[in-house]
């Protein structure tokens, strides 16, 4: 019973993961950049309407603003693009969530399962948008370093957890 309420519980955050990042993202392009500085795009029924968008838009000066980005190209704006990138991305979230459930989940560390989770749920919300879309919007960039999301946070949190399990938990073997 326990088994099928931590299955449970995973396929929520996994749900709940997915629907953050593409809300999020959904958010930024559709009301922060469109109607930012842009009154004159609401119309008097609220309605959607076109009109020029900002590219960005500043919160800390010049170190901390929002700046929308279409990435076509891997992780860090790596100049892999088009269909070998989604080829690429398939065979990588398919090797990692094997890789998971045949070995690392058999280690029984929350660290550990955690550290996945973020990884691979972001991981396969990024794929989603590569597959589907070709490209994956970014939006936070942050001075001399590259314009990233939320779900780049959360891999990088992830990466980080089972970094950290392997550095401190993992020394016996």
């Amino acid at each position: 019973m326990k088994s099928r309420i931590y299955s449970f519980s995973l396929f929520c955050i996994w749900i709940s993961i997915i629907l953050l990042d593409q809300y999020t993202k959904w958010i930024f392009e559709k009301w922060i950049f469109l109607w930012s500085n842009h009154p004159e795009c609401i119309d008097t029924t609220h309605n959607l309407i076109q009109c020029h968008t900002l590219t960005q838009y500043k919160i800390l000066g010049d170190w901390l603003w929002f700046e929308r980005m279409y990435n076509v190209w891997i992780a860090f704006s790596l100049p892999i693009h088009g269909g070998i990138l989604k080829i690429l991305t398939v065979f990588l979230v398919v090797f990692l969530v094997m890789y998971y459930l045949k070995i690392e989940q058999k280690k029984k560390s929350k660290l550990l399962d955690l550290g996945y989770i973020f990884l691979l749920w972001w991981a396969l919300s990024h794929a989603y948008e590569r597959i589907f879309y070709w490209y994956v919007v970014d939006f936070i960039r942050v001075k001399y370093f590259a314009v990233f999301n939320i779900a780049d946070i959360f891999i990088s949190i992830g990466a980080m957890c089972i970094i950290y399990y392997y550095f401190s938990y993992d020394k016996s073997k």
